[in-house]
């Protein structure tokens, strides 16, 4: 294969990479949003399933470590409060400190 032809397919790759991790972030985002609405609303068993699936969106994504992990398990942690699960909450919130301090 021609050098060109290599670059050429490289950086089209790339392109498809960066387009797919923005589409998945938006995604993330979006249902995160959604369950701030539903929060809102208190329909808290709804809200909590959709924060789960942005949690795995994000962990997908960017891996287990990254910001926007910690933001849905601060999400999930405060919902987890407010139904009295305050066990399961400590946990997402423990993990989400660990992210955030990079240990």
């Amino acid at each position: 294969m021609k050098v060109s032809a290599r670059i050429l397919l490289t950086t089209l790759l790339i392109v498809l990479f960066a387009m797919s991790t923005y589409a998945q972030e938006t995604l993330s985002n979006e249902l995160n949003a959604k369950a701030a609405t539903l929060y809102q609303q208190g329909r808290y068993s709804e809200a909590v399933n959709v924060v789960k699936e942005a949690l795995k969106v994000a962990e997908n994504t960017f891996g287990p470590d990254h910001p926007n992990v910690a933001t849905s398990l601060n999400n999930l942690a405060g919902l987890y409060k407010e139904i009295g699960k305050k066990d399961k909450a400590k946990k997402f919130e423990e993990r989400a400190k660990r992210i955030h301090s990079g240990k």
